[in-house]
């Protein structure tokens, strides 16, 4: 008799444990689906806009990468400053987030520097500005530290959109 009460029990603890845990995990799933959700699309605009600097490194097209690097720039703040959604990134990815912001940092700082620049030549003639835009955009198409970042950026979004799509 103490062994069929024992099994009993065992069984209703199984069953309890079971109808306390399975809500719990369904409703963890759920947020993450969610999660993704919220996330799929800002990712799919911001690869597109990698794999644009990517091209541009392949043919060597500084002056469109410039532009590209804008669009990536003006997308970060859109999805990651703007709309927050670095919490939901983060939490499938924190490098992901943190490789955009650092591609954003330097190209703020480059821009920054380029006024300044800009500013202080601003007595000289329209080529010498023209030629300095030049020099900047050259610049940060040459900067090591972007090339590296976009190239991570692209092998991790690629294989993180693989995975959630």
């Amino acid at each position: 008799m103490d062994w069929i009460t024992f099994f009993v029990s065992s069984i209703t603890i199984v069953g309890i444990l079971f109808g306390i845990i399975q809500p719990i995990w369904k409703h963890r799933k759920e947020i993450k689906q969610a999660r993704v959700s919220r996330i799929l699309q800002p990712l799919r605009d911001i690869d597109s806009k990698i794999q644009n600097l990517k091209l541009c490194y392949t043919i060597s097209d500084y002056l469109h990468f410039y532009s590209e690097l804008e669009q990536l720039n003006l997308a970060v703040e859109k999805y990651i400053i703007d709309q927050r959604l670095d919490y939901d990134i983060i939490k499938e990815s924190d490098s992901i987030v943190n490789r955009l912001l650092q591609i954003r940092l330097t190209y703020l700082q480059a821009k920054e520097t380029y006024h300044a620049k800009r500013i202080e030549m601003s007595l000289y003639g329209v080529d010498t500005l023209n030629r300095l835009f030049d020099e900047h955009r050259m610049q940060l198409f040459q900067d090591q530290r972007i090339k590296h970042l976009v190239d991570s950026l692209s092998n991790e979004l690629g294989k993180w959109l693989r995975e959630h799509s």
